[in-house]
């Protein structure tokens, strides 16, 4: 190994058997490392007609409840990455250190009569646009965050056998989901709920999402098998302990009204649950409901004691 360069600038080559500094002996004990990189469709999307499917859910209509008219499910995107470095110990046993990141995004969303009932009792066409949402939960109903990030570190030993390589090893994952804040709870998030969210959180975008994550401690092993063309890894995983759960605190408004057909109902007394944030007792409050200035007679200003609400 021949080194040359200045005291900044150091480059080791494997032509000459002296190594005369400290980092090209350290770059000669280092050994072998292997990576792995993917990305693209990891699964795919599809188009859903709910009325098609299910022709019952028109007598919801009946009711005063929307139904979808249309959902689309973009295809999930992500990419992984994950690097393993080896150092060789003594004869076949070797360290390791390994590090990765992946991340991927999944999005559903749709439009469903909700906005056209409220044109038709508004008038108002801007109203259409709240027919527009954004799914929270997959197909099959299950909660989907929008996206999701993980980081992975690792220390472990092994054996390097040549086209075999073995070793077992322990780290920490740091999982991210970033979700839909849904604040009425109905599973379909509009932009008015989006606006809400921001305008309650001093314009912080970040304000549409629930945000949290967890920091894992594992134990597992692997096998990597060179097949010289290609190669591949099974890995078994051991034990898996949380050792906490963060999330990122926002304020989230209350519905302390609705108005539909020129009626305001207020959520006050037993119909409290219905503000869905903040105090859902039946108690004694203080009401107060005013336009807001400027706006049309629709723009309202809800107040309970000393804080205003929109409705």
């Amino acid at each position: 190994m021949r080194c040359t360069g200045s005291r900044s600038h150091v480059v080791c080559s494997p032509f000459s058997a002296k190594a005369t500094t400290p980092i090209c002996r350290a770059a000669r004990n280092v050994g072998p490392a292997s990576s792995e990189f993917s990305h693209g469709v990891s699964q795919e999307g599809g188009i859903d007609f709910p009325i098609l499917d299910n022709p019952s859910i028109l007598f919801n209509l009946l009711l005063g409840k929307s139904i979808k008219l249309v959902e689309i499910t973009l295809p999930e995107l992500s990419f992984n990455f994950f690097y393993r470095q080896s150092f060789p110990i003594i004869g076949p046993l070797v360290g390791t250190f390994a590090g990765g990141f992946s991340a991927k995004l999944d999005l559903r969303l749709g439009y469903d009569t909700y906005g056209l009932q409220q044109f038709i009792a508004t008038g108002n066409a801007a109203d259409l646009i709240e027919g527009f949402f954004f799914d929270t939960k997959d197909a099959a109903g299950n909660p989907l965050p929008l996206a999701t990030l993980e980081a992975t570190i690792a220390v472990g030993a092994g054996i390097d056998l040549g086209l075999i390589k073995a070793g077992v090893e322990g780290g920490i994952t740091i999982t991210i989901h970033f979700s839909w804040d849904d604040l009425d709870g109905d599973g379909l998030v509009r932009f008015s709920e989006m606006a809400a969210n921001v305008l309650a959180n001093g314009g912080n975008p970040l304000a549409v999402f629930d945000i949290d994550g967890d920091m894992q401690l594992f134990l597992r092993a692997y096998v990597t098998i060179d097949l010289f063309i290609t190669s591949f890894t099974l890995t078994f995983e051991f034990a898996r302990i949380t050792l906490f759960h963060f999330s990122v605190p926002f304020n989230r408004p209350s519905f302390l009204g609705t108005l539909s057909n020129g009626v305001l109902t207020l959520a006050v007394g037993p119909a409290a649950h219905d503000r869905i944030q903040g105090s859902l007792n039946d108690i004694g409050e203080s009401i107060t409901v005013s336009v807001l200035r400027g706006g049309e007679p629709r723009d309202l200003q809800i107040t309970v004691g000393e804080r205003p609400r929109r409705s």
